[in-house]
């Protein structure tokens, strides 16, 4: 009987502190600035960040001072800031000056680091209780950075890291390490695993999205004949790419667009390690607007 396999159920204690910290609200009302519609844009100010880099919000403003003012574009501008998640209000103010409409950002940050309890459940192992800390907005560059350590019915350490734009055309950097050490009951053995999975991910024009995965899973066994190998270790390289399109138009309260993505992963074969299979995914998501304010999706 051999046994290898992926712990992310344990990981959902790093997505409750990003849950908690990410709903923004914006004081902005497109129908307020039709008025400005094709006046030219004198200035732009941003007011609020105490921590956050002036460039981080405004490589997110296509807003260009110089141009006319077009709402459609000071619409997504704003939903481009929302798309940070690390503020908690958005507000957007325009004034007439001799050389035109000067725009005034003003955003209120979330804390850009939190502590919290960390919890984990499963009917097999019970509960695990510990503490980490999240970070939505590191160094002031809307980077997200979460750890924790748990003991109990299981012992498991998590790093998570979100680097969402590096350089180029939103060029960034996800990745996870895990270190869980548990009984596994049902197969009667003593699992010891590690795993770290970098992904870079890279936008093609505005909605195209393409990512390239590695991984590597590490399992023990202090029981012979649990694992696909005979030394009681598995090792699992995986390689793959993963490519979509994304025409929400918000990530974080979408109401209209497409969300598409396809996988394709190879692990083992002409990789080093166990295993030798392929796995793909493939997410289609369709965002419709309904009656009453509601969303199909």
């Amino acid at each position: 009987m051999t046994c290898c396999r992926s712990h992310s159920r344990h990981l959902f204690w790093l997505i409750i502190p990003f849950l908690v910290c990410s709903t923004a609200w914006a004081r902005f009302n497109p129908s307020d600035f039709q008025t400005y519609e094709g006046r030219p844009v004198a200035e732009i100010s941003i007011t609020g960040n105490n921590i956050t880099k002036d460039y981080i919000i405004r490589r997110e403003i296509q807003t260009v001072v110089g141009d006319t003012l077009q709402v459609q574009t000071l619409t997504g501008d704003v939903v481009r800031l929302e798309n940070l998640s690390i503020f908690s209000s958005i507000e957007v103010l325009a004034a007439e000056s001799d050389s035109g409409m000067v725009l005034t950002f003003t955003v209120r940050e979330m804390p850009w680091i939190l502590p919290f309890p960390a919890l984990s459940y499963s009917e097999e192992n019970g509960w695990s209780v510990g503490l980490g800390a999240t970070s939505i907005n590191l160094f002031g560059r809307a980077i997200a950075a979460a750890g924790s350590g748990m003991v109990g019915g299981t012992t498991q350490l998590d790093l998570l890291f979100h680097y969402p734009w590096i350089t180029g055309n939103h060029v960034s950097l996800y990745a996870i390490a895990r270190h869980l050490e548990r009984q596994d009951k049902l197969n009667e053995f003593d699992e010891k695993s590690n795993e770290v999975t970098p992904i870079i991910g890279k936008y093609f024009g505005s909605a195209g999205r393409g990512k390239a995965i590695l991984s590597w899973f590490q399992m023990n066994s202090d029981v012979a004949g649990k694992t696909l190998s005979s030394d009681n270790s598995d090792d699992l390289f995986r390689a793959g790419v993963s490519i979509g399109l994304d025409t929400r138009d918000s990530w974080r309260s979408p109401h209209r667009g497409w969300l598409l993505e396809g996988s394709l992963i190879a692990t083992g074969g002409m990789l080093p390690g166990e295993g030798d299979f392929w796995s793909g995914v493939i997410d289609i998501r369709r965002y419709q607007p309904a009656v009453s304010s509601h969303t199909l999706v």
